[in-house]
């Protein structure tokens, strides 16, 4: 299954919790259980088929029940072994990239794979199989059809349940088929990506994604939130932190330019003044609630 985080957006918890408990009645692939982020506050991680299941619950919560909620960025769930002293590691289910466990403790990961059958005509097979090494596919054989061409794929299924399928389309000009199934969980190097916003985690923007991946992955992320992160009276930080470590930054820009270092001419103790206020106004933002728009789940979607 995938799973995602659904907050109220302009609605209260209770007409959310309502709503989805009356489409899990008609709906039993649709499963959601009560959780709390220390950003968006209460709301429930929710469990679909796949990313097109997910879309489809929330344009039924919009037109059957006039409920809108904040989506958080798609993702599997991973078997986590945790370091156990004289004890063989034991397994943990995260299926909340916010809930992973601390680096140091994790002795290694798992995730799911899924074996994929693509039938894709001849013409088109070298650029299918591009597309599937490009999303770590291991090739495991082929076969030909009257024609079309069989290729079975082991793949993981975290690469392939966002966008695969519209580029698999796109790549063969609508003519190939995908057929998955579930296959296994296997050792992969995976690490929890955290993201902090004025030097204070936000963990409903954690993600997990392959460690080699993560410097590239990590700067074209901060570089999109520099234009979709709300605006403050201050510049605002962002940093994309692995395992303790900051590995890319970028400072969201201000409303408007510093009063104090505008290049208006003003005293010393006039500017001194304006700095001790601004920096009063700094302290009293960093306790409020950070405002996380949807277009921030949709840029980290856009880079997984």
């Amino acid at each position: 299954m995938v799973f995602a985080g659904f907050y109220p957006k302009d609605c209260d918890y209770k007409e959310l919790k309502s709503a989805l408990e009356k489409l899990s009645l008609n709906d039993p692939s649709f499963t959601f259980a009560e959780e709390n982020s220390d950003a968006l506050g209460a709301g429930f991680r929710c469990g679909f088929l796949g990313v097109f299941h997910l879309q489809i619950i929330c344009e039924r919560l919009q037109e059957e029940y006039g409920v809108n909620v904040l989506t958080t960025a798609p993702n599997v769930s991973y078997h986590v072994y945790v370091k156990k002293e004289n004890q063989a590691p034991e397994m943990v289910v995260v299926d909340n990239p916010g809930k992973f466990p601390y680096f140091g403790d994790v002795a290694y990961v798992e995730e799911p794979f899924v074996t994929a059958e693509i039938t894709v005509p001849e013409e088109n097979m070298s650029e299918v199989m591009q597309l599937a090494y490009e999303y770590r596919g291991t090739l495991l054989s082929t076969n030909n059809d009257e024609g079309l061409i069989v290729l079975t794929y082991s793949m993981p299924l975290a690469q392939i349940v966002f966008d695969f399928f519209n580029k698999l389309k796109a790549s063969s000009h609508g003519y190939a088929t995908l057929h998955t199934e579930f296959r296994d969980y296997e050792q992969s190097d995976v690490v929890k990506v955290e993201v902090n916003v004025n030097y204070a985690p936000v963990d409903a923007l954690s993600f997990v994604v392959y460690r080699q991946d993560a410097p590239v992955m990590t700067k074209e992320l901060v570089e999109k939130l520099k234009y979709t992160m709300p605006r403050k009276l201050y510049p605002t930080p962002v940093q994309a932190v692995v395992e303790g470590k900051s590995i890319a930054r970028v400072d969201v820009p201000p409303l408007r330019k510093n009063a104090a270092v505008s290049g208006e001419i003003h005293t010393v103790s006039k500017k001194q003044a304006l700095l001790r206020r601004q920096n009063k106004n700094k302290r009293r933002a960093a306790h409020e609630a950070i405002e996380i728009p949807q277009s921030v789940f949709n840029a980290i979607l856009e880079i997984s």
